[in-house]
């Protein structure tokens, strides 16, 4: 199957092709090192193979990474026809650890945009650069789960966040602003946005702020932390 950028409408110039192959335990097992890897760089091709038991665990895994590639990917070939019943489960998205996923990424979008000002004042532009970002990774994973989809590798968020319609321009101007200029305000009017397409999404949970914070600092929380957290 083609996956990356190449299978996407913004493909450009620069993009390669991404060529992931699925085969049988078996076949996979009589490969050495170097065939479940290698590059024909006169056409910027890459084959990367999987056993289909390591292509399966796929399914549970806790990385972003290894789920949105096949939301909008191509199949070359599936002479056996299993192609589809092996995305499936892995493109779906578990509702209860979206709704804790949500929660989460929130309270770490708070978490920095709170600090924005205070690091300002503290004359690092090393740390403020970097809570800046962080808090947009919280932020970018924040709004996909919104939509269901699964949140992008970073170095294709602005062509992926286009093409979310549902997401008012205004916010993505700020997100691109702030990463740029760095403030405290701006930060305060991007919670403010936020909070407001929460509401219009019918979440509530944004409401109570301490109570998310206490939600997600719980004992029971923990293993959600230890697996989606970015900070």
């Amino acid at each position: 199957m083609l996956v990356g950028s190449s299978s996407r409408s913004y493909r450009d110039v620069l993009s390669d092709y991404d060529v992931e192959v699925v085969v049988t335990n078996e076949y996979y097992s009589m490969l050495t090192d170097k065939d479940t890897f290698y590059e024909n760089e006169e056409h910027q091709i890459e084959f990367l193979f999987f056993s289909e038991d390591d292509f399966k665990a796929k399914i549970n895994s806790c990385k972003d990474v290894e789920h949105w590639p096949y939301e909008e990917c191509t199949i070359l070939y599936d002479p056996q026809q299993r192609m589809d019943e092996l995305l499936t489960p892995i493109i779906m998205m578990d509702p209860e650890v979206r709704e804790q996923r949500l929660k989460l990424h929130y309270f770490e979008f708070l978490f920095g945009a709170k600090r924005i000002e205070r690091t300002m004042m503290r004359g690092n532009k090393l740390n403020t650069h970097l809570v800046t970002s962080q808090m947009l990774m919280s932020l970018i994973k924040l709004l996909f789960l919104l939509k269901y989809k699964w949140p992008p590798l970073l170095h294709w968020t602005f062509e992926n966040l286009n093409e979310m319609n549902e997401i008012p321009v205004e916010l993505k101007q700020m997100m691109t602003e702030i990463i740029i200029h760095p403030d405290g305000k701006l930060a305060n009017s991007l919670i403010q946005a936020v909070d407001n397409l929460l509401t219009d999404e019918g979440a509530d949970f944004h409401y109570i702020k301490t109570d998310v914070t206490r939600e997600i600092s719980a004992k029971a929380f923990r293993p959600i932390r230890e697996k989606y957290s970015v900070l």
